[in-house]
């Protein structure tokens, strides 16, 4: 099975036209491939596909096992591959090796500090700032109105000092008046 020439064929045509399409893959992919690898090998080496059976010669079944484990390992892998190929996984990771070696390594990424108060400040900032705008514009209005009102209370107590020097002025000239009245009152009953 795993000596099959037409298998042997078909793979090394496989890995060529994939090597020449393929683009050269980074630190990223390389890792990730190294894991899907080892993930491969540590369940493919635990299988126990075939259970002994008596009057079979075990030497046999255990080839059998040998070549279906090698089959399967091979198939995952190709499955992985057209995965990869398919989600454009490669050309992704790529990009990121390449963001990650642009960046400078002095820039360190925000991570939650495990109090609710200072890892919400961020995010509310600019909820703040709106507030903020706000309370600012409705501030001006009420400035605005403030001045009116100071202006017109000021022509109301104007208005009422007039008034109340005009009713002071009056009263002294009631007073004037009645006080002559009475003075004629005097002198005309004293006759």
């Amino acid at each position: 099975m795993a000596d099959d020439p037409n298998n042997t064929e078909i793979s090394n045509k496989m890995e060529t036209s994939s090597l020449e399409n393929e683009i050269k893959p980074g630190k990223r992919m390389k890792a990730l491939r190294d894991v899907m690898s080892k993930t491969i090998s540590s369940y493919t080496n635990n299988l126990r596909l075939i259970k002994r059976l008596n009057n079979v010669d075990s030497k046999i079944l255990k080839q059998l096992e040998k070549d279906t484990v090698s089959q399967l390992k091979g198939n995952i892998q190709t499955e992985l591959e057209q995965m990869f190929e398919e989600e454009q996984v490669e050309p992704l990771l790529n990009n990121l090796d390449t963001l990650a070696d642009h960046t400078p390594s002095h820039n360190t990424a925000w991570r939650p500090c495990g109090d609710v108060r200072n890892d919400s400040v961020a995010h509310l900032a600019a909820l703040n700032r709106e507030k903020l705008k706000v309370l600012q514009g409705q501030l001006s209005e009420l400035e605005a109105q403030n001045r009116l009102m100071v202006h017109k209370v000021g022509k109301r107590e104007e208005h009422l000092f007039r008034t109340k020097d005009k009713i002071i002025n009056c009263t002294h000239d009631f007073k004037q008046t009645l006080m002559e009245e009475n003075a004629l009152i005097k002198s005309l009953s004293g006759r």
